[in-house]
């Protein structure tokens, strides 16, 4: 059946058995109207100034259509005033419950890139944070937040923005905010306003605990002023329970440390290693200059003690003949080397990852060793890396993990590029396809994404191609492998804020956990303004993305 919708004759049609042509049914609704103007009564101007009146059983049904069609021919200005009515009606029976939907949800960050993502493990039922640093099935109780701090928006600008985004719920909340009042103004670092560390991108974080997020250095801005520079400030952030945060800062003078503080520095690279957090590299610039000739590369090593909050130089490969290539002195040397400082590895960089493996020594009959990871990056001079290094965090030594790459065909390794996004998952689940006779899956990195090397005009990054490809890096094979995913995945993008959390499995009674990558926002292309502002989870074991929040028109 069709029911008329509109004055212009246009039609809203139910497609039944046995019905017309649509054609056909046109041309035979246009000579009933006509035979309905009966031709004694042709005066138009008489018939549009009578009053409208509805007829006296007012609008009909929504779903008869033979009285729509009725009021359509008979009283067509009644009809416009009954279908005005029955599109208000539907906005609020379908649309309006949508968009409180919407709302409720919360308001996600403003869309943007290279800012900080951290997991909180989040409370159990009645508010303890112990539960959710228990066994996997007191895990289950708990529902894990998603911090998301800062990062660079639109035209460049540094925005100030702390949201947590609750997993289990699926909300976005704003964050009550204290700053450190713990020191007069005078005595914290220009990067901060009232207490809060400043606006800043292409930082690292980690999390030192369950309640607390330690975050160093960035791009940041000069307090409440547009100018920016390499900051190597070391904030705290502690967020006990669902309730406020707070800020406070490491002053490293006041606390009398005499170890040395790494220099200022942005796209570094850091990872939890046991109870520190190493980092790696990095590129500093002076006030204002994102790139130049003022601007250095580095590759020194550090690492940070999460419990008494002290830096220690650990080694540089750009103050080491055949470490690497390019860079100068890095700044922050001296005091805090050890002895037996590491020499070698990944030659000075930014935009690089790190992340930890526990692998089996066998230099040490077969004991788990952690590995402090890092992979890619570019340097200004150098161009796009795609090596591997793996700093042993017990004798103390870079490891070569690059595989022997065949050059002629890029079919078994990811292309060379910066500014990606990793996680690093244990050996997990029974029955693995690994092929080494120990009934389990090996350890592996998981790579997605970021920004890739362009195939002309080498080393210019505005010429590069985003890219949303999945690869495994297995640790003991020293393999790569190219996962081909089903279903959604996120689009291409770089510098998107990213972290990695253990889920506990969702079979009731499981000892196990789903390791999972999540990430929020980045940038879609490598002009300026292709930042989203959606998030997504991938699930390791399964290879499979989900769309947690759709992006919104930024």
């Amino acid at each position: 059946e069709c029911g008329g919708y509109g004055r212009g004759g246009g039609l809203v049609c139910v497609s039944v058995s046995g019905a017309p042509a649509l054609g056909t049914l046109l041309d035979a609704m246009e000579a009933e109207r006509t035979s309905l103007l009966h031709p004694e009564d042709t005066s138009r101007g008489r018939r549009e100034h009578e009053p409208t009146k509805l007829p006296s059983s007012g609008c009909p049904a929504i779903f008869t259509a033979a009285k729509w069609r009725e009021l359509y021919f008979k009283h067509p200005n009644s009809f416009v005033v009954c279908s005005v009515i029955f599109v208000l009606a539907l906005t609020t029976v379908v649309v309006l419950p949508m968009e409180w939907s919407l709302m409720n949800k919360g308001v996600p960050p403003v869309c943007s890139k290279g800012g900080i993502a951290v997991m909180f493990p989040g409370l159990a039922a009645g508010g303890n944070t112990s539960a959710a640093a228990g066994a996997p099935n007191e895990r289950a109780s708990a529902d894990p937040q998603l911090f998301i701090f800062s990062g660079d928006s639109k035209h460049s600008v540094l925005i100030q923005v702390e949201k947590r985004y609750a997993l289990r719920e699926r909300v976005w909340r704003n964050v009550p905010t204290v700053g450190d009042k713990s020191s007069n103004q005078h005595e914290l670092p220009a990067f901060q306003v009232n207490g809060v560390p400043s606006p800043r991108w292409k930082s690292v974080a980690v999390l030192a605990n369950d309640t607390t997020m330690a975050i160093f250095g960035g791009e940041s801005a000069l307090g409440s002023s547009f100018h920016k520079a390499s900051s190597n400030d070391l904030w705290l952030l502690s967020a006990p329970g669902q309730g406020q945060i707070e800020w406070r800062y490491v002053d490293f003078e006041k606390s009398g440390a005499k170890a040395a503080v790494p220099a200022a520095r942005k796209a570094h690279a850091a990872s939890k290693v046991g109870s520190y957090m190493y980092m790696f590299g990095g590129k500093t610039c002076p006030e204002d200059e994102d790139d130049g000739e003022d601007c250095e590369e580095l590759g020194d090593l550090w690492r940070l003690d999460l419990t008494h909050w002290r830096w220690e130089k650990v080694g540089d490969t750009s103050q080491v003949a055949g470490g690497g290539s390019g860079g100068g002195e890095s700044e922050g040397g001296g005091g805090g080397a050890w002895k037996g400082a590491a020499v070698g590895g990944p030659s000075p960089r930014h935009g690089h990852t790190g992340c930890t493996a526990r692998v089996r020594d066998p230099s040490r009959g077969g004991e788990l060793t952690e590995y402090f990871v890092v992979f890619a990056g570019r340097a200004d001079k150098d161009g796009y890396f795609n090596d591997i290094w793996a700093f042993n965090t017990f004798n103390l030594t870079w490891e070569d993990w690059t595989p022997d790459y065949d050059h002629s065909t890029a079919e078994f390794f990811p292309s060379k590029r910066d500014h990606h996004h990793v996680a690093s998952v244990d050996g997990y689940g029974s029955g693995g396809d690994d092929g080494d006779g120990n009934g389990e899956k090996n350890p592996k990195m998981i790579l997605f994404g970021g920004r890739g090397e362009p195939s002309s005009q080498k080393h210019q990054h505005k010429s590069s191609k985003v890219l949303n490809d999945l690869w495994h890096f297995d640790y003991v094979k020293k393999k790569w492998k190219e996962v081909r995913v089903r279903g959604k995945r996120p689009s291409a993008r770089f510098l998107a804020d990213y972290t990695q959390y253990d889920a506990a499995a969702a079979s009731e009674g499981s000892d196990s956990l789903d390791p999972k990558l999540v990430i929020f926002g980045g940038d879609t292309s490598v002009p300026h303004n292709g930042r989203v502002d959606d998030l997504w989870e991938l699930d390791i074991k399964t290879s499979t993305w989900r769309n947690l929040e759709q992006s919104f028109k930024c």
